[in-house]
């Protein structure tokens, strides 16, 4: 780990638990690099002035009119979310509200943590119900659809990019089904909370926090989650420690083979940010003792969402289909992606999935286009990514 990721890590932690970083050896470039591939410009910048970093002229004017724009972005998007909400409602829709603003709120300033998207969970009839709504409000649907349960909508004015869910995971791999089992009772158990002045229905704290967990768990196969992940559990995790039933949530986690992966999330929690799980709801509970360099590096190596370069996001056929528990090889996952891997880059097999076939052919061909030494570093890359993220997945008990 460099001197400017440590000083990153350290810069996070002071803005939510007020330790000043110890670190000082820096790069100014490098910071801002990470800030922006983690989508925490805002952040970084408040925590610099707070601890009185020594920036230049030129850096300061870099991170402060990042920071601006940022914000503005952020606060364009929340008003046209809120908006959104209030129309819903007054068309008798009340969707589930996870992550985004219930999050943003808790973080000492609020205004300095946005979301890129917003995630909603619907009924499938409501959905078809919000269609309209959605109109109204000027979003556009995407017809490339991760799969059948989601659809995402985007304003080409405010930003506001919302992601409308029928089910909280999506159907691949095959241990979602159990994830989403755990939610089944989503609706009836949801609550109210009012947030930027609104009334917002959510998940209740205890199944909050563990789609939380599952959330980051979910990236973490796929093709690697972001920091802010982290900060977003510790933020939530302690605001909601008294409300939170956490043997229910080691129960839960242990049955979809993610408590080791929670356990380095404790173990990230206690080493950079200074939480221990009593502080975080887990009174009693003490996680295996990992050395988690290898899971903090990915973190930050992998961007916002775990996806930073194309050879990260095909190393998930590996990951995928090793968690979906096929014994195959890189190469075979990659080139022959299951069903529900596919529909969204080919939205077509949703209602034509014999096509299938076909479009594993579309895609080899696609592939073969592109330059060989292109092709070749591509391919090389992942399979090495995708080595490197099993071994992780092994060590962390995920799979044998």
């Amino acid at each position: 780990m460099t001197a400017t990721e440590k000083y990153f890590l350290e810069l996070l932690a002071f803005h939510i638990n007020g330790k000043e970083p110890t670190e000082t050896d820096f790069d100014p470039s490098e910071l801002l690099s990470l800030a922006r591939k983690h989508k925490l410009v805002p952040v970084i910048y408040s925590a610099l002035k707070k601890a009185g970093a020594p920036l230049s002229t030129e850096n300061e004017a870099l991170f402060k009119n990042g920071a601006r724009l940022d914000c503005a972005h952020g606060i364009r998007k929340e008003v046209s979310f809120y908006k959104l909400l209030s129309d819903l409602e007054k068309s008798d829709i009340s969707p589930i509200v996870v992550k985004g603003v219930i999050l943003s709120s808790l973080y000492p300033e609020a205004n300095t943590r946005f979301s890129t998207d917003q995630d909603l969970l619907f009924t499938k009839e409501d959905l078809k119900k919000a269609e309209e709504v959605f109109k109204e409000n000027g979003l556009i649907k995407n017809d490339r659809a991760e799969d059948d349960t989601v659809q995402a909508y985007m304003s080409p004015v405010s930003g506001l990019y919302i992601e409308a869910h029928t089910s909280l995971f999506p159907e691949y791999p095959s241990h979602n089904a159990a994830m989403n089992k755990m939610f089944n009772a989503a609706f009836e158990n949801s609550i109210y909370e009012v947030i930027g002045g609104a009334r917002i229905r959510t998940l209740c704290p205890t199944k909050h926090l563990l789609f939380l967990i599952l959330h980051s768990f979910k990236h973490f196969v796929y093709c690697g989650f972001g920091i802010r992940q982290i900060t977003d559990f510790i933020v939530y995790a302690a605001a909601n420690k008294e409300k939170t039933d956490s043997k229910m949530i080691l129960e839960s986690l242990e049955r979809v083979n993610a408590l080791g992966f929670f356990d380095a999330i404790l173990c990230i929690c206690r080493e950079h940010f200074g939480y221990s799980p009593e502080e975080l709801g887990f009174e009693g509970y003490e996680p295996e003792a990992y050395d988690v360099t290898d899971m903090t590096l990915d973190v930050l190596s992998g961007g916002a969402y775990g996806n930073s370069t194309k050879e990260r996001l095909h190393s998930s056929k590996t990951t995928l289909a090793a968690a979906d528990g096929k014994k195959t090889n890189g190469m075979t996952a990659s080139l022959f992606p299951p069903l529900a891997a596919m529909k969204s880059s080919f939205p077509y097999l949703s209602k034509h999935p014999y096509l299938l076939p076909a479009a594993w052919v579309v895609r080899i061909f696609s592939h073969f286009k592109k330059d060989k030494k292109e092709r070749a570093f591509t391919a090389g890359k992942s399979l090495e990514i995708g080595k490197v993220r099993l071994e992780m997945m092994r060590k962390y008990k995920i799979i044998k």
